[in-house]
């Protein structure tokens, strides 16, 4: 069990963005301006002849994640995978580790964004000084926080 966080944290940092480490089909992704995860389990309410809540159902699980990178660092991870030989950027699949760490603070804890794979890309191009970047929706089928699921699998 972990300790209390003593509060107020002076002259300790904090994770920020500038925290992040991203490894995406194993490379380092420095060109990411966004990542986006959740791991949601909807339960579903039992009620039966009561007016309360007798019970829940396990539920259904829905598991979401998106990025934005630069347009160099899509191209990168592009040729990986299709060099991964699965006839398609979207049916090749692969993993998504973050991690977290403030050296200051000697804090640090990561993220696996397992079984992934793309279901949606698009490019953003606009005149001005702004980069050009690649919007992906991503399809995982399994996400630890920290190592840990919100559900356990369906298998032993």
């Amino acid at each position: 069990m972990p300790g209390p966080i003593s509060y107020p944290l002076v002259n300790g940092n904090r994770y920020s963005y500038v925290s992040v480490e991203t490894v995406i089909a194993g490379q380092v992704m420095l060109g990411i301006s966004s990542i986006n995860y959740s791991d949601k389990l909807d339960p579903g309410i039992v009620k039966g002849t009561s007016m309360n809540i007798i019970g829940m159902t396990a539920g259904d699980r829905t598991l979401t994640c998106d990025i934005e990178m630069l347009r160099l660092e899509w191209d990168n991870l592009l040729s990986g995978l299709t060099a991964a030989g699965a006839g398609g950027y979207g049916l090749a699949f692969f993993d998504i580790f973050v991690s977290y760490s403030e050296t200051f603070a000697g804090a640090f804890t990561s993220d696996s964004i397992l079984g992934c794979r793309i279901t949606e890309a698009s490019a953003s191009n606009q005149k001005g000084t702004d980069p050009t970047m690649v919007k992906l929706t991503i399809q995982p089928t399994n996400i630890l926080m920290n190592g840990s699921p919100i559900a356990p699998p369906d298998f032993v």
